[in-house]
């Protein structure tokens, strides 16, 4: 594919989003957390790929791929976590199944990267804490989530500046 240069400085990402019970769930706990922690509420979602060097053409390209070759695919919540970095303060992990490597492997060709290192997950909550505070937070609402879902839509995001800023550009439906 030829790059269109995004000369914007404009960071998109794509997210798979949860299906409605998961996504329920989620936002919940979220939403409940942000509150308490005065933290930025997100979504729930699980990131594929960002890019602040892609055009919103391309990107729009590359997600709209993703949304029309689209095989059903089923993740699975497990275990709760966190790690020093801001964007996975406290999170929920996804196994990667190779379902959602092969998605992942996809994205990544259509932007020409390589694939670096990845979690798969959802975050929580984006707030830097002290572990023993991460670890509390865990002990009050679980280690293990164990909950299938189906992501049900591909956002395209605009993920610029601090995640309040964060706005969705576009919606692309999943069959499921």
């Amino acid at each position: 594919m030829k790059e269109e240069q995004n000369d914007t400085g404009t960071r998109f990402s794509l997210w798979l989003v949860p299906d409605a019970k998961a996504n329920d769930v989620l936002r919940d706990i979220i939403h409940r957390l942000s509150l308490e922690y005065q933290s930025p509420f997100f979504e729930p979602h699980i990131t594929l790929a960002s890019s602040s060097t892609h055009s919103y053409e391309s990107m729009e390209a590359i997600t709209k791929e993703l949304a029309t070759s689209w095989q059903p695919l089923e993740l699975m919540l497990t275990e709760v976590t966190y790690t020093p970095t801001f964007y996975q303060s406290l999170m929920i992990r996804v196994p990667a199944k190779t379902g959602l490597l092969s998605v992942r492997k996809k994205v990544l060709k259509g932007l020409g990267v390589d694939n670096g290192h990845w979690i798969p997950h959802v975050s929580l909550l984006y707030k830097e804490l002290e572990v023993e505070e991460k670890k509390n937070i865990i002990n009050r609402i679980g280690d293990r989530f164990d909950l299938a879902f189906k992501p049900d839509k591909v956002y395209l995001m605009n993920t610029s500046g601090r995640p309040e800023k964060w706005s969705p550009m576009k919606l692309f439906p999943l069959p499921v």
